[in-house]
């Protein structure tokens, strides 16, 4: 049974994995994210529980500004990793959360409202 602390968001957000391994790279896809962890669409050669750097594509920023957050691999499935943030509730998860409640808001998804609320309250909490 899986616990977390929040309920996950769809994003589809392209990154670059690197391990504590300086030549191991690997190009994937943040699928969906909380305040506590997401889940990876990528061929993965990190162990459950190593350590590990999450770089977020930005198409209009050079890659040297791309902003990066440390998690660990909490669990491997078929068609990626489930990762787990270092640092709960970072700046850079809820700037993610925050764009994805407004266009999830602008198209009419179907985002939750227990999910709008706690992002919401979050959100609140932060500024």
């Amino acid at each position: 049974m899986e616990h977390r602390w929040g309920e996950r968001v769809r994003v589809g957000i392209p990154i670059r994995l690197t391990g504590t391994q300086p030549y191991l790279v690997t190009q994937g896809r943040l699928e969906n994210l909380s305040i506590s962890g997401g889940f990876i669409a990528a061929k993965s050669g990190f162990r459950t529980f190593s350590r590990i750097k999450v770089l977020l594509e930005a198409p209009l920023r050079p890659k040297q500004d791309a902003p990066v957050l440390d998690a660990y691999v909490a669990r491997q499935q078929q068609g990626g990793i489930g990762v787990e943030w270092c640092e709960f509730a970072a700046p850079a998860v809820l700037a993610l959360l925050r764009v994805a409640a407004r266009s999830v808001a602008a198209s009419g998804g179907p985002m939750s409202p227990a999910a709008r609320g706690h992002i919401r309250h979050l959100l609140k909490q932060r500024r």
